[in-house]
């Protein structure tokens, strides 16, 4: 899996879709805040506007989400 990080100005959600443009980007992931309410009803969710609008897959994925999983997954015999 090659990731590669780019730094960019301007609304997060606008960039982000125009780097997948720009780019030959396979799958986008980003992360959630949890933000809710009348929070999430004025500002939106970042998350949420990429993937409506990236013209490729997106994985959103919790904070609380962890690596190292299969560490701890039961292995076969």
């Amino acid at each position: 899996v090659v990731v590669e990080a780019e730094l960019r100005r301007g609304l997060a959600h606008r960039e982000i879709c125009q780097a997948v443009i720009d780019g030959d980007v396979d799958l986008v992931v980003v992360p959630t805040h949890g933000r809710s309410g009348i929070a999430q009803v004025l500002f939106g969710s970042v998350a949420e506007k990429v993937a409506r609008l990236a013209p490729c897959p997106v994985l959103t994925v919790r904070p609380q989400a962890r690596a190292g999983g299969f560490e701890t997954a039961p292995r076969p015999c």
